[in-house]
């Protein structure tokens, strides 16, 4: 879906994009570089990366735990190629950070 605006030679343009699934993965908005969604093979969000990001060569990632729950979120390297189911392991054994 797209709308076109000007107003005093400024861009209003609203751009979006969705794929089969009618997931969004690309969002372009006033003012603003495009957002990009990548989403795993289970339909949940893996990456997003917003102009900040993109200038810098960085995604936002997500990992999930077996529920499909977040667990983690961070910045990596704005990834190429297919996307990986973005599970979190647990290791019980663990016993977590040294105080």
């Amino acid at each position: 879906m797209r709308r076109t605006n000007n107003f005093d030679g400024i861009d209003l343009d609203e751009e979006y994009r969705y794929d089969d699934a009618l997931r969004p993965v690309y969002a372009k908005l006033p003012g603003c570089d495009p957002v990009t969604t990548v989403y795993d093979p289970d339909g949940l969000v893996a990456y997003t990366v917003d102009g900040n990001l993109r200038a810098k060569g960085n995604a936002r990632f997500t990992l999930y735990d077996a529920a499909a729950r977040p667990v983690v979120t961070g910045i990596c390297n704005e990834p190429t190629g297919e996307v990986p189911r973005m599970r979190a392991g647990f290791d019980s054994s663990d016993p977590g950070l040294d105080s």
